[in-house]
């Protein structure tokens, strides 16, 4: 990071945990309380729990823990609810203290019966990690019922034609599929490669000066270059949330350009994107 000249695009999420606390307060609302779920066997918060904790105390939103396998009247019995003419409207967010795969699947079919007991002005939502978004072909429509929210900087939006062209392309050039990972490394080094070629093209060496104006639309990652000292060189602080509705409905919300896209899926899966509204306090409904 002493190296004006370099581009850090996969950017460690460190550097981000700032920028994601403070987006998932805009998020949650001010009036919101925060359900810490912890397993059994791993009752120590990961790190994103840990450093999220203070963040509440200073912000004054309340905050408790509790275990997985909890009776679900007792979590019934936690949420809070919306005042009758909506004045007060309340979230309740659980929050799992871990990003890994079985504490997510143990906890969903616990949420679905929470959804369908709830008092009906209780609002819930799930929040979790980049991982949920690997576990969604298997889990889909129990996190949509959950009206799930996770952070991420890179997300495989199959609904752009640009996405297609990039697959089907790579086959014909490659003789085989991309392989399966998340990130996408194909897409990821497509979308550097690209971000900085054009870059340089439009600025030249001025790139660094200009950098967030380079004309390019990147298929997996977003870009939001900043430079993290006068001495250091740039680094991607591009971070956005997805939403998955209850509508099945999946959002991608973009907080740099103040906008939120709404992807829509037929019944053969194919999926086709269209803007949304700006983001607004009602969408976590």
């Amino acid at each position: 990071y002493n190296n004006q000249w370099i581009y850090q695009l996969n950017t460690p999420s460190s550097f981000q945990m700032s920028k994601i606390y403070d987006r998932f307060l805009s998020i949650i609302g001010p009036e919101a309380q925060v359900i810490f779920l912890n397993n059994l066997k791993d009752t120590v918060d990961n790190e994103f729990c840990t450093n999220l904790k203070p963040l509440l105390e200073r912000n004054r939103i309340p905050y408790l823990t509790m275990v997985i396998d909890t009776p679900v009247y007792r979590f019934t019995d936690t949420l809070l609810v919306d005042t009758i003419d909506y004045e007060h409207v309340i979230n309740n967010v659980f929050v799992i203290n871990s990003p890994e795969n079985t504490p997510l699947v143990n906890f969903l079919p616990i949420m679905q019966i929470i959804n369908r007991t709830k008092h009906p002005y209780a609002r819930t939502m799930l929040f979790g990690y980049p991982n949920y978004q690997t576990y969604a072909s298997d889990l889909l429509d129990q996190l949509h019922e959950a009206n799930t929210y996770f952070y991420t900087w890179f997300y495989n939006n199959t609904s752009q034609e640009t996405t297609l062209d990039f697959y089907e392309r790579f086959r014909r050039s490659f003789m085989r599929q991309p392989m399966v990972s998340f990130p996408s490394f194909a897409q990821y080094g497509y979308d550097m490669a690209n971000w900085f070629i054009r870059g340089y093209k439009q600025f030249g060496q001025q790139l660094g000066l200009y950098c967030n104006q380079v004309e390019y639309k990147p298929l997996h990652i977003g870009i939001a270059l900043e430079r993290i000292s006068p001495w250091g060189g740039m680094i991607n602080n591009k971070v956005f949330f997805v939403h998955l509705d209850r509508r099945f409905g999946t959002s991608i919300i973009d907080f740099e350009n103040d906008t939120q896209y709404k992807l829509n899926f037929d019944i053969d899966n194919m999926p086709s994107q269209e803007p949304a509204e700006s983001y607004s306090e009602s969408d976590t409904e």
